[in-house]
């Protein structure tokens, strides 16, 4: 049963066995299935790939904030307590926003990062992004032949036909990381949180030429990828000091 059914579990293979009035334990089962079911072969995890092939792989996503926001809930439960009780109750979540100028007008950065050194590659910004707009910030990013052999994004669909052509046309291959996985593209949203923290909490943006010129994004994208390179070096001598 064990050998035929690679589904079933000892708990599965007991009832079965039940029923051709056999009782056998589950523990002794257990032993017999180890014997016959040969253990799989372990794929290759997400963070081993990217430590091994990270000078060749690029990230790519759009910039966007985050805001936390406080839910007041009422609660009939603790409301039928005693009246020392408060029956509302505070939920924080976070609301994810887009990059608005100082007129609240939505404003859109598309950002290409390399995962080895985090220097940001491309940086693009747009107020209606489109797949040809996506499509044509990866060709300038990509000229004479210098592109990644892997490209990290996630499924928004303004990664759309466009897009995967010209990526297909630069021998790229397309990883899209699965849903509600920010870890997946962990790099990409580390230098997020670093442009808000850096700029776009501190800033007001009046237009879009004034989010990509040189006193915002451009001039804080390098001091960025310094200080995540000087702090992965240091990491390994702290841990070495410690030991």
């Amino acid at each position: 049963m064990a050998k035929e059914n690679r589904l079933w579990g000892a708990e599965r293979i007991r009832g079965e066995l039940l029923k051709l009035g056999m009782r056998v334990c589950k523990r002794t089962i257990q032993q017999y299935m180890r014997q016959v079911r040969t253990p799989q072969t372990g794929g290759q995890k997400w963070a081993t790939f990217l430590h091994h092939h990270a000078g060749q792989i690029w990230a790519c996503d759009f910039l966007y904030q985050i805001r936390l926001i406080t839910v007041h809930s009422y609660n009939s439960k603790l409301a039928s307590q005693a009246d020392c009780v408060s029956p509302m109750y505070s939920n924080h979540q976070d609301l994810i926003l887009q990059v608005t100028d100082l007129f609240f007008r939505p404003l859109f950065a598309f950002f290409i990062i390399e995962l080895k050194s985090r220097k940001v590659i491309h940086i693009g910004v747009t107020r209606s992004p489109t797949d040809p707009w996506v499509a044509q910030h990866l060709r300038e990013a990509t000229p004479y032949g210098q592109a990644p052999k892997y490209l990290i994004h996630d499924n928004d669909s303004k990664f759309g036909s466009g897009f995967a052509r010209v990526a297909t046309t630069s021998a790229i291959e397309i990883l899209k990381t699965p849903y509600h996985a920010p870890r997946a593209n962990a790099i990409c949203e580390r230098f997020m949180r670093s442009v808000r923290q850096a700029c776009l909490d501190h800033v007001l943006i009046f237009h879009e030429r004034q989010l990509q010129t040189s006193t915002t994004l451009d001039r804080i994208k390098g001091s960025i990828s310094r200080f995540l390179n000087r702090t992965a070096r240091l990491i390994p001598r702290v841990l070495r000091g410690t030991k």
